[in-house]
């Protein structure tokens, strides 16, 4: 099982590693959908290294959606 204290620090890890506050802000924007899907913190965590994963490897950033 895997914690909410986890699922902080990889919020933390990618919000640390994103180039900007807009990508900051999508993350907090995908995470907040997430958590009101019901996803698990399993589920949040992989989210969360894909994201890093991606931004850091090809410069695919998540986008905040705005409205």
């Amino acid at each position: 099982m895997i914690s909410n204290e986890a699922v902080g620090a990889m919020m933390n890890a990618a919000v640390t590693v994103a180039p900007d506050t807009q990508v900051q802000e999508a993350i907090g924007q995908m995470i907040r959908k997430m958590r009101m899907a019901e996803e698990t913190n399993k589920a949040i965590v992989l989210a969360l290294i894909f994201v890093i994963q991606d931004g850091v490897r090809y410069g695919n950033w998540p986008k905040r959606e705005d409205g």
